[in-house]
């Protein structure tokens, strides 16, 4: 019982047989290589590092402005309570005092 209908041929690509690439790296090689990648990456990272410095955090807790009176001493019953209405809707009012470019 053989291959039926396969048509098989030797290749030394089949085969695995291809010789390897072996780079030599050396060190005037490898310093360039770092250097370009070097100066292709840090005007990247120096422009989101001055775009990270502007940006604005808000933070809100709401978690005791969605808690019902009668639970604002144990919250843990408000939240075991399957009847009761989670949902909650809160606003938030941002002013921006400064330019944005």
């Amino acid at each position: 019982m053989g291959n039926v209908g396969f048509d098989y041929k030797y290749s030394r690509f089949t085969q695995q047989e291809l010789p390897a690439w072996k780079p030599i790296l050396t060190p005037g090689w490898v310093i360039t290589s770092f250097l370009a990648i070097a100066f292709l990456f840090i005007p990247i990272g120096l422009v989101s590092l001055f775009a990270s410095e502007r940006v604005v955090e808000i933070v809100y807790r709401y978690d005791q402005d969605c808690v019902p009176e009668m639970y604002r001493g144990n919250v843990s019953a408000y939240i075991r309570n399957s009847r009761t209405n989670k949902t909650c809707i809160g606003n938030i009012t941002v002013s921006l005092h400064t330019t944005l470019l």
